[in-house]
């Protein structure tokens, strides 16, 4: 059915229990990301809801939850929060060998959990995030977008990629050259 959302379009985990704490999982934020080929839900409010979950901190999050709001802002357009949230993936939450490593490594305050459980699902977030960042596809409008969410940090640089895929098995490449 359709997902339950307060009067301001934001996304509850069910009918009227809004998430109130940092949490790991960003379960109600599923319809921004992947599931961006489900009809749009009326009343829900993207921007608004990614934004209540992020408001609430790091505190509880685990290193996966990084690449999890890096994909979710670029699909919304904000590449400077994107590359943020992947930087800081990348930063405290890789080990040397390039293991995603769930606790805070560099105990820099972006999460409580400093254990070091790894995973490598983060790691495929993390390249999907910077995918976002160069293209995105839209089922709505069947359209495709080119660079959708650089960052500040990439201008005057210049910023390609090669055969990446878009449904129907598409390949795509592009350049945007230093400004």
């Amino acid at each position: 059915g359709p997902p339950n959302v307060t009067k301001d379009g934001v996304t509850e985990l069910s009918a009227g229990k809004l998430l109130r704490q940092s949490h790991r999982h960003p379960s109600q934020l599923l319809h921004v990301f992947p599931l961006v080929n489900v009809p749009p839900e009326r009343g829900v409010d993207f921007a608004r809801s990614v934004d209540q979950w992020e408001n609430l901190g790091t505190a509880w999050w685990v290193g996966f939850s990084f690449p999890w709001a890096g994909c979710f802002e670029a699909r919304l357009g904000r590449g400077d929060r994107a590359h943020r949230y992947l930087k800081d993936f990348q930063r405290a939450f890789t080990s040397r060998c390039g293991f995603n490593l769930n606790g805070d490594q560099l105990r820099c305050g972006l999460s409580k959990f400093t254990y070091k459980p790894f995973t490598l699902e983060a790691n495929f977030g993390y390249a999907r995030g910077i995918q976002e960042m160069l293209l995105s596809y839209d089922p709505h409008s069947n359209k495709v977008k080119l660079f959708p969410a650089l960052p500040a940090a990439w201008n005057g640089k210049e910023v390609s990629f090669r055969n990446l895929r878009v449904p129907g098995g598409h390949r795509i490449s592009a350049t945007r050259g230093a400004d």
